[in-house]
């Protein structure tokens, strides 16, 4: 299966495009077990994993400073995103239970599942900065259900496709689904009834995030191919952001100047996060000034105002790192 007629192509740079300040943030004594998100004043949620006691804490760290966030959880807590309010959805995992989770207010409520949906797991993936929750209902069985959780009231979207990954302030919602007659998971756009597919670029393709103007990243699989590529698709253009030297990548965020970011993998290299501008793919590792004594390995989210924030190694110390662009290429 070929790319779409308009892919753009794309350049892979190893030089710095701009100055960048990189802050430390206050990371967890034990696992670091996930990242929220970061709001556009530079707020950032993460998640902290205490094995030997099977309990997890989330953390906030805004321009107050750091603040825990509701009660401890018994489990595995996973961060999926989090909105403009500082509204957190995630999950939280204690062996085969699992929990589908909304912090507001540093109080946390648990979403219900589909009426439909006798048992079964509620997983929140995307949050809009109106409180719109999108997600799927999934069973022990294996079934699986899309969702929008809107107003106190759950509505299923499987009609349309099997598991929700994201929502914009638009209302737009991402979508992953089978199309009929092909073999293969593909990507669309749900709007108050109405759905589009994205262009299909493997086998599988999957878009994960979305922004305003229902720009879209994700990975995807090429026929005969069992890792994933990262990609980019607007209205106009589209891009494959994985080298042809890398094992596999994926895209994890994307902002409202289309700005996407990601990690990569090569053996021998291990994994490394990327950041994709105006067409050219940068390293992470490339960002940073000289002598850090940084080494990154994931770069996760990345706001309007074009801080990213994930996670690395300092000193040889696994912390959360949030670099800041310059005045002169802040774009807000």
């Amino acid at each position: 299966m070929k790319f779409p007629a308009f892919l753009a192509s794309i350049v892979f740079s190893s030089s710095a495009i701009a100055q960048y300040t990189i802050t430390a943030l206050p990371s967890c004594d034990v696992v670091i077990a996930s990242i929220g998100g970061i709001t556009d004043k530079g707020a950032v949620a993460w998640s902290c994993y205490d094995n030997p006691r099977a309990m997890s804490d989330l953390f906030l760290l805004d321009r107050s400073g750091q603040s825990q966030v509701g009660q401890t959880e018994t489990g595995f807590l996973h961060l999926n995103a989090m909105n403009r309010w500082g509204q957190i959805v995630g999950v939280v995992q204690n062996g085969r239970d699992i929990r589908g989770l909304l912090w507001s207010g540093g109080v946390a409520q648990e979403l219900p599942l589909l009426p439909s949906m006798e048992d079964g797991w509620t997983v929140p993936s995307g949050i809009n900065d109106r409180g719109d929750i999108v997600g799927g209902t999934i069973t022990p069985r294996g079934d699986e259900r899309s969702f929008l959780y809107r107003d106190g009231v759950m509505h299923d979207l499987s009609e349309f496709g099997r598991f929700a990954h994201a929502i914009n302030n638009k209302g737009e919602i991402l979508l992953e689904f089978f199309p009929p007659g092909f073999f293969g998971l593909q990507s669309g756009i749900y709007k108050d009834g109405d759905f589009t597919p994205i262009p299909t670029f493997g086998q599988v393709t999957v878009a994960s995030v979305i922004n305003d103007s229902g720009s879209v990243a994700g990975f995807y699989f090429a026929p005969g191919e069992t890792e994933p590529h990262a990609f980019y698709y607007s209205r106009t253009g589209s891009a494959d952001l994985r080298r042809a030297d890398e094992v596999r990548s994926r895209a994890t965020s994307i902002n409202k100047h289309d700005e996407v970011v990601g990690w990569w993998y090569k053996i021998r290299a291990g994994v490394r996060g990327f950041l994709y501008k105006d067409g050219t793919r940068f390293d992470i590792q490339d960002l940073l000034p000289p002598n850090s004594g940084w080494s990154f390995t994931e770069a996760h989210h990345i706001n309007d105002s074009g801080q990213i924030v994930g996670t690395g190694l300092f000193n040889n110390q696994n912390r959360i790192f949030l670099l800041s662009p310059s005045r002169s290429t802040n774009q807000n």
